[in-house]
């Protein structure tokens, strides 16, 4: 009898520390036919990630390290199976009504993809991916969206940069998240806009500095449509060059309008490909950095003087003169250091050029290498 005390004793403190009985989520996904619920996407690639979580619940209900029962099948990921009871984070117990799964991994060269599946009716008999997709297609893998610069602006203490992007709706095609009159919402929620001025980004967030957007449709720093402004002090972003990345962010507990302070919105473990590279002129600079007037010269066989101006440049800027030829490799001519502001080189070109008639390509570097700035000319002896 002493013994039956102590085992009923044992299993009763098990049940009391264990979160997993007491509070345990439940909710259901099964998929068991083709096609995948995520196309274009692998298990086995680079820095593939998977989580779950309750939509609007995020912080008392998520997988956590928790991973779905997955098959790489037929150039996509089927989601043989999810169970909510083996959910990682479940604080408050009972029954999934909506569940959204997000798929990231790495592109060949190091950014980040995505997709994801926001499915309603786990709770129940769960939710079927099967059925679903008479309605709705499987979400398709996308690379992260480039922003590209629009508007620079400065002031005597700040530079405001503008950017835009464009939308990838494909990569959350299997949704059936709907508003209350049956219109279809999407899943993604916001952009987290990043900047950097590293010689090689990452797709790491940490490694660079988030950039709150300014527009009009911003919360708490988070673009809500795909465009951003932002606004540099000149006083620590000045005489360098940047570039911004952006990563999308999901429905925490907060709602369609944004993430306010106190929700917490899912944000993507990667970001995309960095933008191109903008130069940030020096602090008493009103110029903004680029490559001016761009005159040539023939003065001999084969031989050109280019004469150059640069009103504005930043420490250690470079300069490239090539041919642009049509296997996409620019020949190059000559390379020089900057710092002058005016320039006159003499350009040798080979003895092909004037038959074929190349573009020629000035392009501005920073001190690492990447370029801000470029100009093309039509031909030899075109004044730009």
């Amino acid at each position: 009898m002493k013994h039956t005390f102590a085992i009923l004793f044992t299993i009763t403190m098990i049940c009391l520390s264990s979160p997993t009985v007491w509070s345990q989520c439940e909710g259901y996904i099964t998929e068991e036919t083709p096609p995948p619920a995520i196309s274009g996407m692998a298990t086995t690639d680079p820095g593939f990630t998977v989580l779950y979580w309750s939509w609007g619940e995020l912080t008392s209900r998520n997988g956590g390290a928790d991973r779905p029962n997955l098959l790489d099948f037929d150039g996509g990921i089927m989601l043989l199976d999810m169970e909510w009871s083996t959910a990682e984070h479940c604080t408050v117990p009972g029954e999934v009504a909506r569940t959204a799964v997000l798929f990231e991994s790495l592109d060949s060269e190091g950014f980040g993809r995505w997709a994801l599946i926001n499915v309603g009716g786990t709770d129940g008999e769960g939710a079927d991916i099967d059925y679903l997709q008479y309605r709705h297609p499987s979400s398709q893998a996308r690379p992260i969206p480039v922003p590209e610069l629009g508007d620079m602006n400065m002031t005597e203490d700040s530079i405001t940069l503008s950017f835009s992007w464009e939308s990838t709706p494909e990569a959350e095609s299997l949704s059936d998240l709907e508003d209350a009159d049956g219109a279809p919402l999407p899943s993604l929620r916001g952009w987290a806009l990043y900047i950097i001025n590293a010689t090689r980004p990452t797709a790491r967030p940490w490694d660079w500095s988030f950039a709150p957007d300014l527009e009009a449709d911003s919360v708490s720093g988070y673009s809500t449509n795909t465009s951003a402004r932002i606004s540099l002090p000149r006083s620590l972003w000045h005489d360098q060059s940047i570039c911004v990345a952006i990563a999308p962010t999901f429905d925490g507990n907060g709602d369609a309008s944004g993430e306010d302070p106190v929700y917490s919105s899912v944000h993507a473990t990667y970001l995309g490909h960095p933008s191109n590279w903008i130069a940030l002129p020096p602090e008493d600079s009103e110029e903004p950095v680029h490559i001016g007037a761009i005159r040539l010269h023939p003065i001999g066989h084969n031989l050109l003087e280019l004469e150059m101006d640069a009103p504005s440049e930043i420490q250690g800027t470079q300069y490239r003169v090539a041919l642009a030829v049509d296997d996409g490799n620019p020949y190059l001519l000559q390379s020089f250091e900057g710092g002058l502001g005016h320039y006159e080189i003499q350009i040798q070109l080979p003895s092909w050029a004037f038959r074929r008639r190349p573009h020629l390509l000035v392009e501005m570097l920073d001190g690492a290498g990447h370029t801000i700035d470029s100009r093309q000319i039509d031909r030899p002896g075109k004044i730009s």
